[in-house]
């Protein structure tokens, strides 16, 4: 695998979850830019096995999870094997459906080094725009730009930051999961930038069409199940970082009131959705996390 110019040794970690063919687009726009990839699969299909099998045979580092742990634990396992394999320097965490620019780890590493010219401690350097779409801003840090909740998939993360912080919360198995990392390298005084130039190209995911007020709208769907993590894991970490980050707090929540209506307007599962909000809001409030109740996700499908 080619080593990437002047990435101070950089390994790619892609989450994998019943993936198909795209994935392979995926490691073929990082593998020239790192000197690592490694895909952990969340325990898939026996039908994505010859997916997995194409990717081990370009030269990916392939590992097969025994059981479905979610995002928090996929990509913790993709750092911790990295760093056995080829101790990097930095780690470039990506979802499946994420296809990075040709020079995204380089203008990453350019935004790093211009940060530590002027004093910047670096947490880590995340998307500056996906599908060439502005993140939603945070201000700017001595003209830097900041991203106020940026996704996991483009996160540049320098070794020191997981030896600070500690890795994922797997506590929160899927959702939320970048918005807590966030706040805890924020906590920790280290500063998250945009990297300059460096755009990812994202799958919007499921995309529906529904017609509202005469209109023809396209929202992405997400299930009752997915809907569930989402208010439960939001709700967690407002209670978590409330007296730490207050803004970010109000701000997240008033963002997240405007998308469960819109989810509960939009779909044409209300039922489920409301259901699921119901019983995100009640485990929240029992600081409930982990993988969702077998009982409470039969409700929902």
């Amino acid at each position: 695998m080619a080593q990437g110019e002047g990435n101070g040794g950089v390994a790619a970690v892609i989450a994998a979850f019943n993936p198909d063919e795209k994935i392979i687009d995926v490691f073929t726009a990082v593998s020239n830019q790192v000197s690592l990839v490694v895909v952990v699969d969340d325990q898939s299909d026996d039908s994505s096995m010859p997916v997995f099998d194409n990717l081990r045979s370009l030269g990916a580092e392939v590992i097969h999870s025994p059981e479905n742990s979610g995002i928090a634990k996929t990509l913790n396992i993709g750092v911790a094997r990295s760093a056995e394999l080829a101790g990097p320097e930095y780690y470039l965490t990506l979802d499946q459906d994420s296809i990075p620019d040709p020079d995204y780890v380089s203008n990453a590493m350019k935004t790093i080094r211009l940060a530590r010219e002027m004093k910047v401690p670096i947490g880590f350097v995340t998307a500056a725009t996906y599908n060439n779409i502005p993140v939603l801003g945070n201000g700017t840090l001595q003209g830097l730009e900041q991203p106020f909740d940026p996704w996991q998939s483009g996160m540049l993360i320098p070794h020191s930051t997981f030896d600070l912080v500690g890795g994922l919360d797997e506590r929160l198995f899927i959702d939320a999961v970048d918005s807590d990392f966030t706040l805890r390298v924020r906590k920790a005084g280290l500063a998250v930038l945009c990297g300059i130039g460096c755009n990812m190209s994202h799958s919007l995911g499921q995309q529906s069409t529904i017609s509202f007020w005469g209109k023809k709208r396209e929202f992405t769907y997400h299930s009752p199940v997915r809907v569930y993590y989402i208010t439960r894991n939001n709700l967690i970490l407002f209670f978590r970082y409330f007296l730490v980050d207050p803004a970010w707090v109000v701000r997240k929540g008033y963002y997240e009131l405007i998308n469960q209506a819109r989810r509960i307007l939009l779909t044409n599962n209300k039922t489920k959705v409301a259901r699921a909000i119901f019983i995100g809001l009640r485990d929240a409030s029992l600081f409930r996390s982990g993988i969702i109740k077998n009982t409470d996700r039969q409700k929902l499908n």
